[in-house]
């Protein structure tokens, strides 16, 4: 049986790999826009 956890697991290394779909956006946007926007933000600033 697989449990939620393991789905969404899976969806997550899908959405991470896969960052074209922007739907990864609502599941972990800390991890690469959080991420990824305070270093260009710092950059910028």
């Amino acid at each position: 049986e697989v449990g939620e956890k393991a789905l969404r697991d899976i969806i997550r290394e899908a959405e991470s790999k896969k960052p074209s779909r922007r739907s990864s956006s609502k599941t972990a946007p800390k991890k690469t826009d959080s991420g990824r926007k305070d270093g260009i933000d710092m950059n910028n600033n």
